[in-house]
């Protein structure tokens, strides 16, 4: 079974340089930077735990009516929203 190793940012630059020949092993930090996609710039992640059934109607009532499952958890937060008196401000 071959063994994993994990390499930090600069052993990943040695590494470059090492295999380029180039003597200067900076590479920018940028360079190991997440960018996410525009859609979820400004967004911050949200993480629920469900049994697999669920996740599995969520799927196939998002294929049956041509939508996300994306549009369809925030229909359901500002039906949560509504219902205890608070803005419906989740982006469906």
């Amino acid at each position: 079974m071959a063994k994993h190793h994990k390499i930090d940012r600069e052993g990943i630059a040695s590494e470059i340089a090492s295999r380029t020949g180039k003597a200067d092993a900076s590479v920018p930090q940028s360079a190991f930077a997440y960018v996410p996609p525009p859609s979820r710039r400004g967004r911050a992640g949200l993480t629920t735990y469900h049994e697999p059934a669920v996740l599995q109607q969520l799927k196939e009532i998002a294929l049956q009516n041509r939508t996300t499952q994306q549009k369809l958890v925030a229909e359901g937060l500002n039906y949560i929203f509504g219902k205890y008196g608070r803005a419906k401000i989740a982006e469906e």
